[in-house]
């Protein structure tokens, strides 16, 4: 029996100006979606999805989460179902489709719930709406710790409607709320050594601040059409899968509000013997947390950089590899999870830790190849692909949360105090992260390395 597929479709951040360029000859199948979405937005005046997603100098991901945010949920949603199509070319057939966060629309509409026109409506209606409902100014920010802990850091915050929006692993859950909130909560986790990154989205989703928008909402959706799904889905917005009209409009109305308890989807995919998850969309987003949730499973995204069709194919190559996976546990051999007690903080200094000798820094072209070694190695990619003249994020679809990730551990191999260096996550070529490094001063303590 060949392994169980679930395609797995990113939300927030999945976007990498000019990702469907050279698609369109070999995937000829991708036209039309381009074409019936770019529709949608003359439609609503909103910038063409075709524009950024053929032209690699289209506007990166920050300029149009300021200027131009339905262009971008347009272009996130497009993105996943013409990579979808490009798995189907290639002869990669899902067994259940997911959606993570706004990845539901896409993964609702591949199913056959609404045409690509009708979806992208609903998306700028969505848009049309949150902009309309005068939403205070607020956003995301993932935390490296699970939700229990999350929810724990969030109650140390003085801010009622700060908490958990998406629960995506034991290692990174994502808070919600408003600037001043998250601003704490960030300052907090920096002060306990938990990694805290904002998310690139344009408003607090999945939590309180979002119920005026989501009322509203919900009447778009109960006038809306909907059909039963033709494939299987399973919603994490509404912990189950999806098999009425009813439930796909319950779906879309407590979209704004309702959290996303992603963990608990992965848990339930293995469960149902998944074993090959592939990523639907820019980046490799989601399949890196099911490869951290769920070890062994085969992860594929055939669209985490700007590689083209030859690197899809290659990628999307691997679906052919049998999974080997270890055997689900069942319920009564997996410990529960331990929950914070009273006013209990986790601690920086809670798990121990091994000192080392940091390296001193080379001089700046030594550390320039140096770097173009440790980022091919830590984010598996070939070593001729990470250059000193790639952009991170744009060529390489490296997000913030990976960024930081590798950025850690560049200040424990040198020894660097990053504490007051502002933002480096704005640094998005290697010669830039050089730079960075050589301003730094030197740690006097031995670094730890977990």
């Amino acid at each position: 029996m060949r392994d169980r597929i679930a395609f797995l479709f990113p939300g927030q951040g999945a976007y990498l100006p000019g990702l469907l360029t050279g698609f369109l000859d070999p995937y000829p199948q991708i036209g039309p979606v381009l074409r019936d979405v770019d529709g949608v937005c003359a439609e609503y005046g909103h910038r063409p999805v075709s524009e950024l997603l053929l032209d690699t100098g289209a506007p990166p991901i920050d300029t149009l989460l300021a200027e131009h945010p339905e262009a971008l949920h347009l272009c996130i949603f497009t993105a996943s179902l013409a990579c979808a199509a490009v798995c189907a070319a290639e002869g990669v057939r899902a067994d259940v489709l997911v959606g993570h966060s706004f990845g539901e629309w896409a993964a609702l509409t591949l199913a056959g719930v609404w045409t690509p026109v009708e979806a992208a409506r609903l998306i700028c209606e969505r848009d049309r709406v949150c902009r309309q409902a005068g939403i205070e100014p607020g956003g995301l920010l993932a935390v490296a710790v699970g939700p229990d802990t999350a929810r724990h850091l969030a109650g140390v915050v003085d801010e009622w409607s700060l908490g958990v929006a998406v629960s995506n692993g034991p290692g990174q859950s994502v808070l919600a709320g408003p600037e001043a909130g998250l601003d704490q909560a960030q300052a907090v986790a920096s002060a306990l050594g938990v990694r805290a990154v904002r998310v690139k989205a344009a408003y607090p989703y999945h939590s309180p601040w979002m119920r005026a928008a989501g009322e509203t909402f919900r009447e778009v959706m109960e006038r809306s059409g909907a059909r039963v799904p033709t494939q299987r889905v399973y919603s994490p917005i509404s912990g189950s899968y999806v098999s009425t009209a009813d439930g796909v409009r319950d779906i879309g109305a407590g979209h704004m509000v309702v959290p996303v308890d992603f963990l608990a989807a992965l848990h339930v995919l293995r469960r149902d013997q998944v074993t090959v998850f592939v990523e639907c969309g820019a980046k490799d987003i989601v399949t890196r947390l099911a490869a951290e949730v769920l070890p062994g499973v085969r992860t594929l995204a055939p669209m985490a950089r700007r590689g083209g069709p030859q690197a899809a194919r290659t990628v999307l190559a691997g679906a052919a590899v049998p999974a080997a996976v270890p055997p689900v546990p069942s319920a009564a051999t997996v410990p529960a999870p331990r929950r914070p007690q009273g006013d209990e903080v986790p601690s920086a200094a809670a798990v121990p830790e091994e000192s080392v000798e940091a390296e001193a820094l080379p001089p700046r072209a030594e550390l320039i190849t140096a770097l173009c070694a440790h980022y091919a190695e830590r984010l598996g990619y070939p070593p001729d692909v990470v250059t000193d003249d790639v952009d991170l994020e744009v060529d390489l679809g490296i997000d913030s949360l990976r960024q930081a990730e590798v950025l850690a551990s560049l200040y424990a191999r040198y020894g660097l105090d990053a504490s007051g260096s502002g933002d480096p996550l704005r640094r998005q070529t290697l010669p830039d992260i050089a730079d960075h490094l050589m301003a730094l001063p030197r740690l006097s303590a031995p670094v730890p390395v977990s």
